[in-house]
C-alpha cells in the first residue's frame, strides 16, 4: 500500500443519487476505517461535509443556526482528526462543493487548493447523467417542493441547462484530477463505492464490504417514479395560473383534485413540455404551453 495521502472529493452533483450515498457511507464509516478510508466528523451536517463549501456561502440554507463555519479553524480540526485516524485516504461528499463552483468559481478554486495542502493528492468523483434526464429530474423536484411554486418551471429548465453547463467547464478546467461515474439509481451507491475503493487501493476488499452494503439499501420508493402525467398537469396548472395573477396549487392538492382521471401520458411529452424555452412574459410561456402535447391530452381534465 502507498504511503500517500489521498484527498478523495465526492462532489455530487445535484440529482445523482448523492443522499444515498452519503447515507451509506455514514453507515459503512468503521468498516471504511478498517481499509484505511477516513469519513471524517468535521465539517459534517445533514449528513455530508457541507460546512466546507458552505463556509464560503454565508446564505447557503443548509447551514446551521448561529455562527457561520469558520475555514480557519475547520482545516486545522480536519488535518488533526485524520492525523489521529492514521487513514491514508480521506473521503469528503458534498454537492455544495458544486454550488460553490457554481456560483463563485474563483472560491472554489481557492478552497480546492487550500484542502490539498492536507493531502499528497486530491482527486475530485463526480456522479454524472445525461443532460435531458437530469432536467427532468430537476423539474419534478420543483414540482414537489411546494415553496417553489412561484417560479415558472420553464424558469427553472434553462437555469439547470446553465449550472451544468458551467459545471462542466469548470470541472473539466479546474486543473485538478477527476473521475466520473455515470449514473444509475439503481447501481450508483455500488459503483461510486468500488470507485472509492479503488482510489485507495482496496478494491480487493470490496466482495465483503458489499455484503455489509446490500444488507441497507435504502428501499424507499422513487419519487420521481410518480406518473409523467401528474407532473405535466403540474406544469400547466403552474404556468396557467402565474399567467393570470393567481397563486398555483401543490402538486398533492392538484393529484387529490384529478383525482384517479389522469390518462396515461409519455415520458416524451413530459420532456417537450418542459423543453418549451421560457417566453418574456407569464403570457407568453401560458400561449407556448397550449402548443405542445401534453397540454392537448390533458387539457380534458384541467379544466381551465
Amino acid at each position: 500500500m502507498s504511503n500517500e495521502r489521498l484527498l478523495l472529493l465526492h462532489i455530487g452533483r445535484h440529482k445523482t443519487g448523492t443522499t444515498a450515498v452519503q447515507q451509506q457511507l455514514q453507515m459503512l464509516q468503521k468498516p471504511l476505517l478498517r481499509r484505511g478510508i477516513l469519513v471524517p466528523e468535521t465539517g459534517l451536517h445533514q449528513q455530508q461535509h457541507l460546512l466546507f463549501p458552505a463556509a464560503l456561502l454565508p446564505d447557503h440554507p443548509a447551514l446551521p443556526p448561529g455562527s457561520p463555519p469558520d475555514l480557519d479553524q475547520l482545516l486545522p480540526e480536519l488535518q488533526a482528526e485524520w492525523q489521529r485516524s492514521r487513514a491514508h485516504c480521506c473521503l469528503l461528499s458534498s454537492e455544495v462543493f458544486s454550488e460553490l463552483a457554481f456560483r463563485r468559481p474563483d472560491v472554489a478554486q481557492e478552497l480546492l487548493q487550500r484542502l490539498a495542502l492536507s493531502a499528497d493528492r486530491l482527486q475530485i468523483l463526480q456522479v454524472v447523467r445525461p443532460l435531458d434526464d437530469y432536467v427532468l429530474s430537476a423539474i419534478k423536484h420543483q414540482l414537489r417542493n411546494d415553496h417553489l411554486l412561484q417560479r415558472s418551471p420553464l424558469s427553472w429548465a434553462t437555469h439547470c441547462r446553465r449550472k451544468q453547463d458551467a459545471l462542466d467547464h469548470f470541472w473539466l478546467h479546474s486543473g485538478w484530477p477527476h473521475s466520473s461515474v455515470p449514473y444509475n439509481t439503481k447501481t450508483i451507491v455500488p459503483e461510486l463505492l468500488q470507485r472509492v475503493l479503488r482510489e485507495a487501493d482496496q478494491l480487493r476488499t470490496w466482495p465483503r464490504m458489499s455484503r455489509k452494503l446490500l444488507t441497507k439499501v435504502d428501499q424507499r420508493p422513487n419519487a420521481d417514479a410518480l406518473p409523467a402525467a401528474l407532473y405535466a398537469a403540474q406544469v400547466i396548472q403552474i404556468v396557467q395560473r402565474r399567467s393570470q395573477g393567481s397563486t398555483p396549487i401543490g402538486l398533492a392538492a392538484l393529484a387529490a383534485q384529478l383525482g384517479k382521471r389522469l390518462p396515461p401520458l409519455s415520458v416524451e411529452c413530459l420532456k417537450e413540455l418542459i423543453n418549451v424555452p421560457q417566453q418574456d412574459t407569464a403570457s407568453g410561456d401560458w400561449e407556448i404551453v397550449q402548443q405542445t402535447k401534453a397540454w392537448h391530452a390533458l387539457r380534458s381534465i384541467l379544466a381551465i
